[in-house]
């Protein structure tokens, strides 16, 4: 579906198209994977589209041409011109829109049908990381009829993970990669999955259990929901758009550069470690507690790299922007008022429960975690959880695939 464009093609390819959309990746930027399918369900709409596809690390003429040094960086291409750029992920209904906003209609724009397909399941599994892909294939290998929803791609956070290292059998494996072996042991056995899927509506009463789609009305006897957590947020009263959660896909731009990375625990210490080989000159490092969390190892690496300003009891107050660019970051450390020079920042807060589709149908905690039994039921017959949506003292990949493990086979009953 996508035209692959490189350093030596890309003038004469993208002249010669009248209407098109170029996606600037990195092969382990989990961004750039979701915005592969993005667009791909995007250009089953505008059948006169074409979609072409660059490695921004393989081809760094034609990035820095287009100033795409971010992952990804999507461009509409209009009568072989760029009518529009944007960095970032978008869901579909905002790459629809941010096109529209480029380029004129598509003549072969398609409309959406109305009536929806049904289709009907043994299990509906809702989240595709290491809990979902696991109970799906549990529940294929006891015959369950079986289908996986993603509203993103499959592999969920451990896709931003740069590296594993206490994955049984596979240390210092690639977050990605490892998810991709996981996703490949799904296919192997026709599960479908259904990646991007927005689920617009969920009930979990009854007999029966249905999810609904834009396109289609899924009803099963039984339900997994293993919809894992986000990223919390920097709150700051000034914005800017030089706050990042992805090392791998943001980082690049910053070699030579200031930045602030904003957490004490694992991710925070590895994507540090990242941003260094990437050339980055000086990371100021701020927890809001009074330690670190990291693994020992992990912090010896980093602590000890010389390249690092470490701060404990430290929050960060506000954002400081000129003419549209960070430039500083005023901290709260142990009291006093600090201003630090840097041109990005890298946050990693931990996370909150995915929890919006079903809150109000099935009980939670005060935090917003569903409180499983031992066999991973829930509140409501034939509905379970597995994963990092679960209330309990550890989330670890293993832990999740035990969880899905559980579920599923708790399901087949």
């Amino acid at each position: 579906m996508f035209t692959p464009i490189d350093d030596a093609n890309y003038e004469a390819t993208l002249q010669g198209c009248e209407a098109g959309v170029a996606l600037f990746y990195k092969k382990l930027c989990p961004h750039c994977k979701n915005m592969e399918k993005v667009l791909e369900k995007f250009a089953s709409l505008a059948a006169g589209v074409s979609l072409f596809s660059m490695d921004i690390e393989e081809n760094p003429a034609a990035a820095q041409v287009f100033d795409a040094q971010r992952a990804p960086t999507i461009l509409v291409i209009k009568n072989g011109k760029v009518s529009g750029k944007k960095a970032g992920l978008m869901n579909p209904k905002e790459m629809l829109a941010f096109y529209k906003a480029n380029s004129p209609p598509v003549p072969h724009m398609t409309r959406r049908a109305i009536v929806k397909k049904k289709l009907s399941f043994d299990l509906l599994i809702i989240g595709g990381g290491p809990a979902g892909m696991t109970a799906a294939i549990y529940a294929a290998r006891a015959n369950l009829k079986t289908i996986l929803l993603e509203s993103n791609i499959t592999g969920g956070l451990v896709n931003s993970t740069y590296t594993v290292e206490n994955f049984p059998g596979r240390p210092g494996i690639h977050g990605m990669e490892l998810m991709e072996t996981m996703r490949a042991h799904v296919d192997s056995l026709n599960i479908p999955v259904e990646e991007v899927c927005e689920i617009e509506h969920l009930v979990l009463d009854g007999m029966e259990k249905r999810a609904e789609t834009a396109d289609a009305v899924y009803t099963a006897k039984a339900v997994i929901l293993a919809t894992g957590r986000h990223p919390i947020a920097l709150e700051t009263p000034t914005e800017a758009g030089d706050v990042h959660f992805c090392a791998i896909c943001d980082g690049a731009p910053y070699a030579g550069k200031h930045v602030l990375v904003v957490g004490g625990g694992n991710s925070a210490f590895d994507e540090g470690l990242y941003l260094l080989g990437l050339g980055v000159k000086h990371i100021t490092l701020v927890e809001c507690t009074d330690r670190f969390y990291a693994a020992q190892a992990t912090q010896e690496a980093l602590l000890g790299s010389g390249k690092v300003t470490a701060l404990t009891e430290a929050r960060v107050d506000d954002l400081i922007v000129r003419d549209g660019h960070l430039t500083g970051a005023l901290l709260d450390h142990k009291g006093e008022q600090l201003t630090v020079d840097v041109e990005g920042i890298f946050v990693f807060l931990g996370q909150r429960p995915n929890n919006a589709l079903f809150a109000g149908q099935v009980d939670l905690t005060e935090d917003g975690y569903i409180d499983a039994g031992i066999d991973m039921s829930t509140s409501l017959p034939g509905v379970f959880s597995a994963g990092d949506i679960n209330h309990k003292p550890f989330r670890q990949i293993t832990t999740a695939m035990a969880d899905g493990t559980i579920a599923a086979l708790s399901a087949e009953k």
